[in-house]
């Protein structure tokens, strides 16, 4: 699906859970934890690691992306930083499952018996058709891009033969890869992979009695999932929970724990993404009234809000 692995692939994946069942990534009622590349790059330099691995231990899954992993080669070498840090998070017992996401459909057919094509409801393809059909009708975002000047994706006019047989899924991922190498090929700052995530894990909700998270730092997909979980479809089909560094943090510290505060500050610091002003930008919810409102604050001052102000709380 990805145009190609790292040369150094081999490094990482002995750290990595490979070629595993369905029924073992998504068992019933898990909790699932998809990672994206802009949390991994903060996670990996963190001096406090074991500040957040303890969270990661409330998932059942843990899971990083092909596409994840080529983001965070850009396409070349994985940094030794990042093989350390998956390294020790399989130290501390920690799974993290490798999955093809262009496979997913496959994997469905194949091994839950889910057919491609039954009706205009229920089969793989009919739902990949809507998944696309919502997102070309956002008003931005990086996947829209790419197939927003696609003729392929008019759902409505394949012919059923055609989609009894063809996993329609990938067709969509390997025309997203085209794109992605013809167009952006070498470029920062799109969001291709965590929104692949939003698309992956609203597909897999349809089928699977499971609790999807998205873990990501990136601020675009903030407001472009927000937009994708307003489609009328998705707000029936069940929509996985985003989770930021900052709101991480806070679900840890809303626990007993034995951390200090100015090592929680170096954390903060380690973890977010601050301005000139050393301040760090959040979605929080307002105080005693319905909402949200953008906060900016310290890394000192959102750890004493944390862990002394009881009517803050992160939304993003």
């Amino acid at each position: 699906m990805i145009p190609s692995r790292p040369s150094n692939f081999n490094d990482l994946s002995i750290h990595l859970e490979l070629n595993n069942p369905i029924s073992d990534i998504f068992k019933l009622n898990n909790k699932i934890l998809f990672y994206d590349t802009c949390s991994i790059s903060r996670h990996a330099l963190a001096n406090h690691p074991e500040h957040f691995i303890t969270f990661f231990k409330k998932f059942d899954t843990l899971i990083l992306l092909e596409s994840v992993v080529y983001e965070i080669s850009h396409g070349h070498n994985i940094q030794p930083q990042y093989i350390d840090y998956f390294r020790r998070l399989k130290s501390e017992g920690i799974k993290v499952y490798l999955l093809d996401e262009s496979k997913i459909a496959t994997m469905l057919h194949t091994q839950l018996g889910i057919k491609y094509y039954v009706d205009a409801i229920h089969g793989l393809n009919t739902q990949a058709g809507h998944l696309i059909r919502d997102i070309q009708q956002l008003k931005f975002g990086t996947l829209k891009k790419y197939l927003d000047l696609s003729t392929v994706f008019t759902h409505t006019h394949m012919h059923p033969n055609v989609l009894n047989k063809v996993d329609y899924f990938e067709t969509v991922m390997k025309h997203i890869w085209s794109q992605k190498r013809s167009g952006v090929e070498g470029k920062s700052g799109d969001s291709l992979a965590e929104e692949i995530m939003m698309m992956l894990t609203h597909f897999l909700l349809v089928y699977l009695s499971i609790d999807c998270y998205i873990l990501s730092d990136d601020k675009n997909m903030v407001s472009v999932l927000k937009q994708y979980q307003n489609r009328p479809r998705r707000k029936k089909d069940g929509q996985p929970d985003l989770i930021t560094s900052m709101k991480m943090l806070s679900n840890i510290l809303s626990e007993p724990h034995s951390y200090s505060e100015n090592d929680l500050i170096k954390t903060a610091d380690d973890l977010s993404v601050t301005d000139t002003t050393n301040k760090i930008t959040l979605l929080v919810n307002k105080e005693l009234a319905a909402g949200v409102e953008i906060k900016k604050i310290t890394p000192t001052e959102l750890i004493e809000n944390i862990l002394h102000n009881p009517n803050f709380t992160i939304k993003y």
